[in-house]
């Protein structure tokens, strides 16, 4: 079920390059970070919900995702994608999974696409990267400056941010990052032996 969900979020949603968020890609992050921090079942009804709630998507809504034909075959289509790399990912097979010969992506692979241009990243990048890639991905999509306080992060990101991001964001190490949110008076949610900062 998560799994159609997860399609559906990454592919079948309104968003734009120029949005913050969208209530597919926030879903989509919702139920990852249930999987990877809380080590939810993905496959749970509960686990879902909670994702889909916390994204402003009804239960009827999911329900009938769930029960959509065109939602099942973009999931069939992407379960291909994933066993079928792309020319460039195959260039680099050292960052591809797979066993008896047959490569896939490997977690956190990527592929950027923007009217005729298209980028593939295999495997997990440093943040630089995915910053070189929307540059030549979509050249004319405006790179704001730096925040210069986590205050900025917080008031821009849509839902709750985990340390290491906002370390990244600012440039900083994770501890500095720890200090500067603390003393922001940032509210943090203890998860997997880190946790996530939003505003008070």
């Amino acid at each position: 079920m998560a799994a159609a969900l997860g399609s559906l979020a990454t592919s079948a949603s309104g968003f734009t390059l120029h949005e913050r968020a969208s209530p597919s890609s926030t879903l989509l992050r919702a139920l990852r970070r249930r999987s990877f921090s809380e080590a939810r079942d993905l496959d749970d009804p509960d686990t879902i919900l909670g994702a889909a709630n916390e994204a402003g998507i009804g239960a009827d809504a999911v329900d009938g995702w769930l029960t959509d034909d065109d939602v099942d075959a973009q999931l069939r289509n992407d379960m291909a994608d994933t066993r079928d790399p792309l020319p460039e990912a195959r260039s680099l097979s050292h960052r591809l999974s797979g066993r008896d010969g047959q490569s896939r992506y490997s977690t956190a692979s990527a592929v950027f696409r923007h009217g005729d241009n298209r980028l593939v990243m295999p495997g997990f990048q440093p943040f630089a990267v995915y910053e070189v890639a929307m540059a030549n991905v979509a050249p004319e999509v405006e790179r704001r400056d730096p925040p210069g306080d986590v205050e900025q992060i917080l008031e821009w990101a849509t839902y709750p941010l985990a340390t290491a991001e906002i370390a990244e964001l600012r440039g900083i190490g994770i501890d500095d990052a720890r200090e500067e949110l603390e003393r922001a008076g940032a509210r943090f949610e203890a998860v997997a032996g880190d946790g996530y900062w939003s505003p008070r």
